[in-house]
């Protein structure tokens, strides 16, 4: 009797599994999923650009800050110079001043917009940005030789 149930264990053990129940087809997709779908996809996108955005004008910001404090140090280096060389660097600073207002206009003009041509604004503040590092540590090394 007992390798009658140690058979029946081992057939059963061998034996094929139990097919699986059929799936459920996939429901069908109709186009208020599509449109559900498509508008919760630009209402992220839209967040995510703004997050972007007040991201870049928040590091914007700290830049513009930075570059203030800078050229007011520079502002008191010059004021120390004589002679014609004080006369050259001012009108140097006086340049950067220009550089760094209009800075500040195209990031005051970022904040007010809508995001529509977002790229373009930002490269056209990151080139000022930059042209404004370039003369400034160029003024800067001049006023060290002086």
């Amino acid at each position: 009797m007992s390798r009658f149930i140690a058979c029946a264990f081992v057939l059963a053990a061998c034996s094929d599994p139990p097919p699986a129940p059929p799936k459920a087809p996939e429901p069908r997709v109709t186009a208020e999923d599509l449109k559900r779908d498509t508008e919760k996809a630009l209402d992220t996108a839209g967040k995510l650009a703004t997050q972007t955005k007040d991201d870049y004008v928040a590091k914007t910001d700290a830049r513009l800050e930075k570059l203030d404090a800078d050229l007011d140090a520079l502002k008191a280096d010059v004021a120390k110079k004589k002679g014609a060389a004080k006369k050259k660097a001012e009108q140097q600073v006086a340049e950067l001043q220009k550089q760094k207002d209009t800075l500040a206009a195209e990031v005051a003009a970022l904040k007010k917009g809508t995001g529509e041509k977002w790229d373009e604004a930002q490269k056209k503040i990151d080139a000022t940005a930059d042209a404004f590092d370039a003369a400034f540590q160029e003024l800067k090394k001049r006023l060290e030789k002086i």
